[in-house]
């Protein structure tokens, strides 16, 4: 399964939201990025961090009041009164958003990562790549993808190469010497795909090629093209 951006504890996804809203302001011209870009960054991380400081105080005030019950249900009585616990703070709701902050993240770090002026130390500041993980260039990123020829067809054998976190695709074309030139025959998000297309009757040689891509757009370099001898 391919990787997303986002940290696996809630504790960082939340600092990551948080720096992104933070920072994406200042690289705006430099990034291209809309009004509308960065007020999803902020309404997404203000709703973020809000849920989980309700959860926090949820937690932490739910043990209070569940030993309070206790004690005024089943406790001795000393024939004192014992107030309450404080009540729990659900502080002032922000705005309500959509599902998919995950995705929208990152939908915004791919973006970012398109444009020119996205260079290693802008993407580190925005926080959209990992700690300690310099940002890829993008420009030179290319698919290895090697052949196995099978009973039920060939077998076109790819890996994301360390490129899980940096882009969503693999656009994947043929070439079956049959006049038609080179076409494509699928984009694939899934490493390993089986072209199960019936092997001619004649011997013909199949060529296949592949480019990243994130969302709509191909990123990077054609992998070397790799060809196979089929049929007869």
């Amino acid at each position: 399964m391919k990787k997303g951006i986002m940290p696996t504890t809630d504790q960082d996804r939340m600092k990551q939201l948080d720096r992104a809203a933070q920072k994406a302001p200042s690289y705006a011209t430099l990034l291209n990025l809309s009004p509308a870009m960065l007020a999803e960054r902020t309404a997404d991380a203000a709703a973020f961090r809000y849920t989980m400081a309700i959860i926090i105080s949820i937690a932490t005030g739910g043990k209070d009041w569940t030993a309070f019950k206790k004690l005024i249900f089943g406790g001795p009585d000393s024939g004192a009164v014992i107030p309450f616990p404080v009540a729990i703070d659900f502080a002032t709701p922000v705005p309500a958003i959509k599902a998919g902050i995950s995705k929208r993240f990152s939908n915004f770090a791919a973006y970012c990562k398109l444009q020119p002026g996205c260079t290693e130390n802008v993407a580190i500041d925005l926080g959209i790549v990992s700690t300690g993980k310099a940002a890829v260039n993008l420009d030179l990123v290319q698919p290895v993808i090697k052949l196995i020829k099978r009973p039920d067809g060939i077998f076109i054998d790819w890996t994301w190469n360390g490129l899980a976190d940096e882009v969503d695709t693999i656009e994947l074309h043929v070439d079956r010497s049959d006049g038609q030139g080179d076409r494509l025959m699928i984009v694939d998000s899934t490493p390993g795909y089986l072209d199960a297309t019936a092997f001619p009757g004649a011997l013909t040689k199949w060529t296949y090629k592949g480019i990243w891509r994130i969302g709509e757009t191909q990123v990077g370099l054609w992998s070397n093209p790799v060809s196979i001898v089929v049929g007869g």
